[in-house]
């Protein structure tokens, strides 16, 4: 992801910081991205749904607590990697707060060196939470936490820079469909499943087609530092079928789940939750080359992510 537009201050990605800084603890608080920490919530409420009456109240709790501290150290450690990366610098077209990231190391806010230290502190707490609950669980769950601390570090960081590769839709994909809803499960229930894999696997692709989207309005300083995702390497105009095939892979997912028994019939009751995705089309099939005009089918992409999960969740509980 970029940042803010317009290019670093000079010195700030190592600024110290100082005392207008000391008087700004809400940038800690700011670097994690707080409001796109729903969208680990699903992958919780999914895994819980497919433990049912085996969930541990301790075993929820420290799962939540995990699954939130696991997203906001990614989203720190990508701000991190893409300003070290020169993406941010380069970015002119970033559509805030949906692309961009943070944008505290462009402003001075927060330097590097603090945005990384912080990221690691987030990488460490979720492991001790971890290891709490590997000691109920089984230490087995530990590989689970151990895929998702690399992917998750690799997302966007050296030596793996996995979304320049052209992988982060499906890294998302495998932590926010998979990785998440099997620990979740593995965590409150004392065993792994493969129910979790099947029902989580419909929210990773809208996850996935989040990610997917965000990219359009950064694709130029992506570009320029190397970060060669789909979007950069197709062009706009091809690239814009990806996202609708995104939102028809889960649906898709989601029907062969339940009509294999995997899933309760009212699962599909999250199929109203991609509603958005059709005016969401629409607009990036319009606008793709004009970052500022997708601004609406951002939103409503967040709004379908975010639906699409939670209507899932209550599918599963029905």
């Amino acid at each position: 992801m970029s940042s803010l537009e317009g290019p670093a201050l000079e010195g700030t990605t190592g600024v110290a910081e100082g005392a207008g800084a000391r008087r700004d603890p809400a940038r800690w608080l700011v670097a994690t991205r707080p409001p796109f920490l729903l969208a680990a919530l699903p992958p919780v409420g999914i895994g819980l749904m497919t433990a049912g009456a085996a969930a541990r109240p301790l075993g929820v709790l420290l799962t939540l607590l995990g699954a939130i501290l696991a997203h906001a150290a990614a989203n720190v450690l990508n701000d991190w990697a893409d300003a070290r990366s020169g993406t941010d610098a380069a970015n002119r077209h970033r559509v805030p707060p949906f692309t961009g990231g943070a944008g505290l190391i462009q402003s001075g806010r927060l330097g590097e060196g603090a945005t990384l230290a912080l990221g690691l502190a987030l990488v460490a707490l979720g492991l001790v939470v971890a290891t709490v609950l590997a000691m109920q669980a089984g230490i087995g769950l530990m590989a689970v936490v151990a895929a998702g601390a690399l992917l998750g570090w690799g997302y966007s960081a050296p030596p793996l820079n996995l979304v320049g590769r052209g992988l982060g839709e499906v890294t998302v994909a495998v932590c926010f469909g998979g990785l998440l809803p099997l620990g979740v499960h593995w965590a409150v229930s004392g065993a792994p499943a493969w129910e979790p894999l099947v029902a989580g696997l419909p929210y990773g692709l809208v996850a996935a087609a989040l990610l997917y989207i965000n990219q359009f309005p950064d694709r130029l300083a992506d570009a320029r530092a190397g970060k060669h995702h789909w979007v950069v390497r197709l062009g706009t105009r091809r690239a814009r079928r990806g996202y609708p095939l995104l939102l028809l892979a889960a649906a898709a997912a989601l029907v062969i789940g339940v009509t294999r028994g995997a899933m309760p019939p009212s699962a599909l009751l999250a199929l109203v939750g991609l509603l958005p995705g059709i005016p969401a089309t629409r607009r990036l099939w319009r606008d793709h080359r004009r970052p500022a005009r997708l601004r609406p089918a951002l939103a409503m992409t967040v709004a379908l992510v975010l639906a699409f999960g939670a209507l899932l969740v209550v599918g599963l509980a029905l």
